[in-house]
């Protein structure tokens, strides 16, 4: 499976676990941060306020920003 197809799977699961698990929640929101990704995997959950805020977002990796850990460990071992 792709990384594009896992994601989106995991989009619809969550909003269906999220959806049962808090149908009788009336006061609950989903709050995200103001990255993109979190943003769409959000998307899908519906009945719920969506609040974006931004102290959720990752702080700056500076050069390794972008990088998985894999490469990360691989290219530069002594910030590892």
């Amino acid at each position: 499976m792709k990384a594009l197809e896992a994601g989106e799977l995991y989009k619809q699961k969550l909003a269906k676990f999220v959806t049962k698990r808090l149908k009788s929640e009336r006061a609950a929101s989903i709050w995200t941060s103001t990255l993109q990704r979190t943003i769409l995997t959000a998307g899908p959950i519906g009945g719920f306020p969506k609040i974006q805020w931004r102290a959720l977002d990752e702080i700056d990796a500076g050069v390794c920003d972008g990088m998985t850990y894999e490469e990360i460990k691989k290219n530069m071992p002594e910030e590892y």
